[in-house]
C-alpha cells in the first residue's frame, strides 16, 4: 500500500481536493497547479496508482457531516431523553393508550410488551452506550479537525511555494 509520505505537498493537496470536489481540474487548481495546465496535470496525476490509493484512503476516512450531525442528534436524544412520557404510557388504560401513543415521545424506548394480564413492560435503549458513542464521535471530530488544520497548512505552504516560483519567473 502506498503512503502519503511519498507524495509532494501539491500532490497531497490534489488528492484531498479531488476526493472533496470530484473534479480533477478544480482539484489541481486548488492544489496550486497553474490553471492553464490544470486539466492535463490532473489527468496525469489520476493515472498514478499512488495518487488513486491516496484519494481512496482520504475518501474512506471522510464522513458526511450531515449524516454525522444526524447521528449526534439521535444519540443526544437517547442520552438525555426524559422518562415522563414513558411514565404516562404505563399509567394509561388500554383504550387511552391507542389514542395517546402518537402524542408521546417514545424515541428512547427499544421495546414495549403488553402481556395478557394488562401490565406494560418497557425496555429503554442504554443511555450509557449513547454517552459512550457521543464520546467516541467527539474524539473522532477532534482528530478530523487536526487533519483539517494539516491540510490548511499544506495549502498555505503550496501557495507560498507557488508565489516564490512565480516571482522567480518574472
Amino acid at each position: 500500500m502506498f503512503t502519503i509520505k511519498h507524495l509532494s505537498q501539491n500532490e497531497k493537496l490534489f488528492c484531498y481536493y479531488y476526493q472533496t470536489l470530484q473534479n480533477g481540474k478544480d482539484a489541481a487548481i486548488k492544489a496550486g497547479y497553474p490553471s492553464l495546465l490544470a486539466e492535463t496535470k490532473s489527468a496525469k496525476l489520476l493515472q498514478r496508482s499512488e495518487i488513486q490509493a491516496t484519494i481512496a484512503e482520504f475518501s474512506s476516512q471522510r464522513i458526511d457531516e450531515k449524516m454525522l450531525s444526524g447521528i449526534v442528534a439521535g444519540l443526544n436524544r437517547l442520552a438525555f431523553a426524559s422518562s415522563a412520557d414513558s411514565l404516562k404510557l404505563m399509567l394509561l388504560d388500554r383504550e387511552s393508550l391507542l389514542d395517546q401513543m402518537d402524542k408521546l415521545d417514545m424515541f428512547h424506548i427499544s421495546e414495549i410488551k403488553i402481556p395478557k394480564d394488562g401490565a406494560i413492560e418497557i425496555k429503554f435503549f442504554d443511555r450509557f452506550k449513547a454517552f459512550d458513542k457521543l464520546l467516541e464521535i467527539t474524539r473522532f471530530k477532534s482528530n478530523s479537525d487536526d487533519a483539517t488544520e494539516f491540510f490548511a497548512a499544506l495549502e498555505a505552504s503550496a501557495k507560498s511555494i507557488d508565489e516564490v516560483n512565480s516571482d522567480d519567473e518574472v
